[in-house]
């Protein structure tokens, strides 16, 4: 049997914990062991003894990091990072020593898991997967038909409140959210599941609303508004798959289990991997592989251990698979987002230049522009003020000999400033003086 793994801290002490650490933050107190034993003490009563386990078991179970300056944080969600299974039980969603199922990512207590198969030669596959195994697969067009009016039911019952998950409305932020959970479902990816055929038959479908309703409690608390609105929502699907008896009701079933999970096709496993929910769907192919052999008396037929060794090495072939695969598609999808970014980079940069050089051109030619129409101001100014200047000078006589402003005039074109100067220069200017013929 699979090692049991401990998450010992519950989650409603890890949201606690959280809530102090970010009152600190928010209040620029370093998230010391000290200071969060202080506020723990005045909010829930905690000892410092009971705050300093809380911390520990919180650290090691990899829900807070301690650095080494003593102070507690708030780990950061890898969204690459795929979790294999939950941290807390899927029937009373705590923590503790649990036990993982090989065919899916749920948890259970030992005392949880009622229906479960466990030995001490296989592994544990959990009560939901068993469930799965003798159920039969439904046509997915009919299925939709029949289930589409309980999602609209379901929408409607919540007011909206669970189509979107994590919601930014509640106290737990976006971060500590996907901390908390193994698989995250809303009623839009129960929408997109369904139109996109995804679902074997109402049992499966009314698995991600038990879902929805598991993470809730453990994101939320199992008394807080949201807890309650899953629900009632859980509560009425589960009434209306019960009294419609869906299965019984839709035609054209499928041959089989058995079959119809190894027809799944390529993109039905592309789709679910993004979904984070191939590992489920995997698991629950093989199981319906299993369903046959785990139908007869386990200690009736003798090739028993042979069936269950081949079944482990098939499933263990499987997830190396699934993995390759999954890595594979995720290099290839990195590959392609940065081929596309560096396009849209290489673009906008282009656009960006192109723009600064429009710019750039209308900018100059509006300087310049300006600056002609400044130059030619300016130069009928100058040419205004050269006028005028010209217009002053016309009206005056200039001195022949000194150049100072003349007051006698001589004869045409000749004028002096004073006697002196008209007599300094008489002797020249006599041979050409027009006074005497005047």
């Amino acid at each position: 049997m699979e090692a049991e793994y401990s998450h010992t801290i519950s989650p409603d002490v890890i949201r606690q914990l959280w809530a102090v650490i970010n009152h600190l933050q928010g209040n620029s107190i370093e998230p010391t062991l000290n200071a969060i034993s202080t506020k723990a003490e005045e909010s829930f009563q905690w000892t410092f003894p009971e705050t300093e386990s809380n911390l520990v078991n919180c650290v090691n179970s990899k829900f807070l990091e301690l650095d080494d300056s003593s102070i507690f944080r708030i780990p950061t969600h890898n969204s690459e990072e795929f979790r294999e299974h939950d941290c807390f039980c899927y029937v009373c969603h705590e923590g503790g020593f649990v036990m993982p199922c090989h065919g899916c990512f749920r948890v259970f207590h030992n005392n949880c898991a009622s229906g479960g198969t466990e030995n001490s030669t296989e592994a544990f596959v959990c009560p939901v997967c068993q469930m799965m195994l003798r159920e039969p697969k439904v046509d997915p067009t009919s299925l939709r038909e029949y289930l589409e009016p309980m999602l609209d039911l379901a929408n409607t019952t919540s007011g909206n409140v669970l189509l979107n998950l994590p919601s930014r409305d509640e106290s737990v932020g976006v971060n500590e959210y996907y901390l908390l959970i193994a698989r995250n479902v809303d009623l839009s990816t129960i929408r997109q599941k369904l139109e996109t055929g995804q679902y074997h038959n109402a049992k499966d479908f009314l698995l991600d609303f038990q879902l929805l309703l598991h993470n809730v409690i453990v994101v939320y608390g199992i008394s807080s508004n949201i807890a309650q609105i899953a629900s009632d929502v859980y509560q009425t699907v589960y009434a209306q798959i019960d009294s419609e008896n869906v299965e019984a009701e839709i035609e054209g079933t499928e041959e089989g289990a058995n079959e119809e999970a190894v027809e799944m096709s390529d993109a039905q496993l592309e789709y679910t991997d993004e979904m984070h929910a191939l590992p489920s769907d995997v698991s629950q192919a093989q199981l319906y592989d299993e369903s046959i052999i785990r139908d007869l008396p386990p200690h009736n037929c003798p090739h028993a251990p042979k069936f269950k060794r081949l079944i482990k090495e098939l499933h263990d072939t499987w997830q190396l698979s699934y993995h390759e695969e999954r890595d594979r598609l995720r290099n290839a999808i990195r590959e392609k987002l940065t081929q596309k970014f560096m396009r849209e980079q290489a673009r906008e940069d282009r656009e960006m230049q192109e723009s600064f050089s429009k710019q750039l051109e209308e900018s100059r030619q509006d300087l310049q522009s300006r600056y002609n129409q400044q130059l030619k101001a300016e130069l009928k100014k100058l040419s205004d003020r050269h006028q005028r200047q010209l217009n002053e000078l016309k009206k005056k006589q200039w001195c022949w000999s000194c150049e100072n402003e003349a007051i006698y005039h001589c004869c045409w074109n000749t004028s002096y400033c004073s006697v002196e100067c008209q007599q300094q220069h008489w002797p020249t200017h006599r041979a050409t003086c027009r006074r005497k013929t005047e």
